[in-house]
């Protein structure tokens, strides 16, 4: 038979199991190429855009930021996020 500790200790067990899978779904996604800035450099691809030299457009991180596009940012007055 079960008892009532082992009960109370198996739903700790899972409500723990379902606070971590909560935590780790909420935790912000890093991507190393663009730094979450989701958009990368024209002219230097392998940069976050915007970066110090500020030559060309951005573009689309290939890596986190696949959604399709018409624009880019910098023609016809399109911009990035968090460039006005």
């Amino acid at each position: 038979m079960i008892t009532e500790a082992e009960i109370n200790r198996e739903i700790e067990a899972i409500n723990k199991a379902i606070y971590d899978l909560v935590k780790r779904a909420q935790a912000p996604r890093y991507c190393a190429l663009c730094k979450g800035a989701r958009w990368v450099d024209e002219a230097h691809p392998d940069k976050a855009w915007p970066d110090e030299s500020n030559e060309g457009m951005g573009l689309p991180c290939p890596i986190c930021n696949t959604a399709k596009t018409e624009e880019k940012p910098g023609a016809s007055g399109a911009t990035a996020p968090g460039r006005g």
